[in-house]
């Protein structure tokens, strides 16, 4: 039997037309690739099918929810993928005091959302003017309200009209005596930079605002001493003074 081979030329021809097709199919196949990757880019980046429509405040009550949205002022109608989340959350924190925190984040097709937290009283501070300020812990004067909340104490300024760093301490004093288990704060004032503290019947001469949690821990061993102590000094708790 006698077997026909097919001549050199004819088959390289064949290679070669096999070869064309597949480049072609990979030409196809890449330029298809690269618009379907224009199109998702276009609708997510530039299309108004992916735009924000609305804002969403959470963590806030709702008297401040419009003033948290207001300062965020987000461009309704813009690409979502756009939206600058680090310009935002510096702005709320710039425009509204008593936001502490913001975290900006993007909602999926449409919504540009604001998990909040709020600023918390420690003390409240008077001012010349008689007008009181919530005070947070990190001597923030956020907020001015009529009265001050039921178990914040009030700062009462001594000789000397409280500086920030008085302020400080007399937040570090609050927070580290509650934090201690600490009889109620029923009187805080403030010379300068230097703060004390009454516990009912005793005096807590506070200091500085150096070491509170020491503080805060050595004013709780002498608090239970017999005969209890009027004044206790922890100005410098390693060496507390009492009578």
């Amino acid at each position: 039997m006698t077997t026909t081979r097919m001549p050199s030329q004819e088959r390289f021809a064949q290679r070669t037309a096999a070869a064309r097709r597949t480049t072609r199919r990979r030409v196809l196949a890449g330029v298809a690739a690269l618009a379907i990757l224009a199109g998702l880019g276009w609708l997510v980046f530039a299309s108004s099918a992916l735009s924000v429509q609305q804002v969403a405040v959470t963590g806030a009550p709702a008297d401040q929810v419009e003033a948290i949205t207001a300062a965020a002022a987000v461009q309704l109608g813009q690409p979502l993928a756009r939206v600058d989340t680090a310009a935002i959350a510096k702005a709320v924190a710039a425009k509204v005091p008593a936001v502490e925190a913001v975290d900006v984040g993007r909602s999926w097709p449409s919504t540009v959302t604001l998990a909040v937290t709020m600023r918390r009283p420690a003390v409240v501070v008077k001012d010349a003017a008689g007008l009181l300020h919530l005070t947070s812990a990190d001597a923030v004067q956020y907020a001015v309200v009529p009265a001050a909340p039921k178990g914040i104490p009030i700062v009462v300024a001594g000789s000397r009209a409280p500086t920030a760093a008085g302020l400080r301490a007399a937040t570090g004093a609050v927070t580290a005596l509650a934090d201690h288990k600490a009889p109620t704060v029923t009187s805080l004032s403030v010379d300068g930079g230097l703060v004390r503290v009454g516990l009912g019947s005793v005096t807590l001469v506070w200091g500085d605002g150096s070491a509170p949690d020491e503080k805060a821990a050595v004013a709780m061993v002498l608090l239970k001493a017999t005969p209890k102590p009027t004044l206790i000094d922890v100005t410098a708790p390693s060496a507390p003074i009492t009578r």
